[in-house]
């Protein structure tokens, strides 16, 4: 009789200056209830005590496996690569410095993973905290759980939660690794890659990591675009764009994604009769949408939630099985625990996501975003 030896999980840290943090970082995947697993710390030259505290633990744990490097890597994309050519696990795991995973947070994924044999890459909700991570006094981030909708959703976003992300290993190489050209987003680009070759990503809707958010971290450091006011660009836009793509002229990024927009949007509202959710705070949106489909002549029948628009009659949330019935499309306009709670009472009422309904948050912001930048310059050089 054979028998199986239990998969090893790779967990692949990479630090640099994370003395306040690194330390509860460690402990929280010591205390997995998973137990085969390796953890992989790059320690990337860094000027403050992480080293000292690395050696401290690996000395107490043989499943810590240092690596201590004398010269800074130029990219995160970088440290990972060269953390990952030592891990020898069947799944890697990212697990930043500066956060803090649930005691069951590999063994979730693992189990997920071994059950759903499709799937080659899942993340999960997480929340985003500056407090201590243990606290779980974060804002939750609800990301859509639908293979389908993750892969629309990645045209504009990375909404797989990137610091709970779970991979095969042989998909990994088989997709070449992390892009070590890009300053950031390098899962981003690692799952533009897997869509593009056909795999499946999913995302378990279970909170499975603490996300902590501080000063020093890499994302604080690169202006990202104030959204709420999107006319507000300027060079903060072109620093976000030129994060994510080089030598790639940023008018023709422009032009790809308003088009993929559109054609994705007028296709899906084709029937030209929809229906509304929205919230108190998501109101900014809908005058935005009422305007993008006046121009293309569709009806905007009724909205379900919170004060209604002049003009639009409000309907009852239990009357929208007969709209559906009748071909009318659903669009949600409401974000995090509300937009999910509305994605599970349309599914429990048969509704299919990019059948029937789709969240149109993510691809009006993006439309907005682009024609605020096409308004505020031109953008004559290539970003690199």
């Amino acid at each position: 009789m054979v028998i199986k030896s239990k998969p090893i999980i790779s967990a692949i840290m990479c630090a640099w200056n994370e003395e306040k943090f690194i330390g509860i970082a460690i402990e929280s995947v010591l205390n997995q209830t998973y137990k085969n697993f390796e953890l992989i710390i790059l320690e990337d030259n860094s000027p403050d005590n992480t080293a000292k505290i690395i050696k401290s633990y690996a000395k107490k744990d043989k499943r810590i496996k240092p690596i201590f490097l004398r010269k800074k890597t130029p990219s995160i994309a970088k440290a990972r690569n060269l953390a990952i050519k030592k891990a020898k696990g069947d799944y890697y795991a990212t697990t930043d410095a500066d956060d803090y995973s649930i005691p069951s947070r590999f063994e979730i994924q693992l189990k997920f993973m071994e059950k759903h044999t499709e799937c080659e890459i899942c993340g999960s909700w997480y929340t985003k905290t500056a407090y201590p991570v243990t606290a779980h006094n974060g804002d939750v981030q609800y990301l859509t759980w639908h293979p389908k909708d993750i892969e629309n959703e990645l045209h504009l976003r990375n909404g797989v939660g990137g610091p709970s992300n779970f991979i095969r290993a042989k998909t990994f190489h088989l997709l070449g690794g992390y892009n070590e050209k890009l300053k950031m987003g390098e899962d981003y680009d690692l799952h533009i890659k897997a869509i593009k070759r056909g795999m499946e990503i999913r995302v378990i809707p279970k909170v499975l990591v603490h996300y902590r958010t501080h000063s020093e971290s890499i994302t604080k450091n690169i202006p990202h675009t104030p959204w709420k006011n999107p006319l507000n660009l300027g060079s903060a836009w072109d620093t976000k764009i030129s994060s994510f793509f080089f030598d790639v002229p940023v008018n023709k990024i422009y032009e790809v994604q308003r088009n993929w927009i559109n054609n994705k949007l007028e296709s899906f509202l084709n029937c030209k009769k929809v229906i509304l959710f929205k919230g108190e705070r998501e109101a900014i949106f809908v005058p935005h949408f009422l305007e993008w489909a006046a121009t293309r002549n569709i009806d905007v029948e009724g909205v379900v939630g919170s004060n209604p628009y002049c003009g639009i009659k409000p309907i009852n949330r239990e009357d929208i099985r007969g709209y559906i019935k009748k071909g009318y499309k659903i669009v949600i306009c409401n974000e995090g625990k509300a937009r999910v709670d509305i994605a599970k009472f349309l599914e429990s009422i048969g509704a299919r996501v990019w059948a029937d309904y789709i969240y149109i948050i993510p691809y009006l912001t993006r439309l907005i975003e682009i024609e605020a930048a096409k308004k505020y310059k031109k953008h004559r050089y290539n970003v690199c």
